[in-house]
C-alpha cells in the first residue's frame, strides 16, 4: 500500500470524539488547610481542550457559583 492510499483510507473514517466535561473538587489534607480545597474544571470536546484549576478557602461556595456547575452539563467528582 502506498502512502497516498493509506492517507486516503485514514481520512475516510470519521474521527471518534468522546466529550469529557468534569469538575473535580479535591479537599486539602494539610492540618493548616482543613476545609480548603482545589477545583479543576476540564472540558475536552470537539471544539478543543480547556482546563482551569484554582485553590479556594471555601471550595463548595465557589463551586456553586461557577457557570459550569450551574449548566448541569459537567460531571462532578469529589475527592476527600
Amino acid at each position: 500500500m502506498s502512502r497516498k492510499e493509506l492517507e486516503r483510507l485514514f481520512l475516510a473514517f470519521p474521527p471518534t470524539i468522546t466529550e469529557r466535561k468534569q469538575i473535580i473538587l479535591e479537599m486539602d489534607k494539610y492540618k493548616g488547610r482543613i476545609g480548603q480545597g482545589t477545583i479543576e474544571i476540564i472540558r475536552d470536546t470537539s471544539d478543543g481542550f480547556s482546563t482551569f484549576k484554582t485553590h479556594q478557602e471555601f471550595p463548595y461556595t465557589y463551586l456553586c457559583k461557577t457557570k459550569e456547575y450551574l449548566s448541569e452539563e459537567y460531571e462532578l467528582i469529589i475527592k476527600e
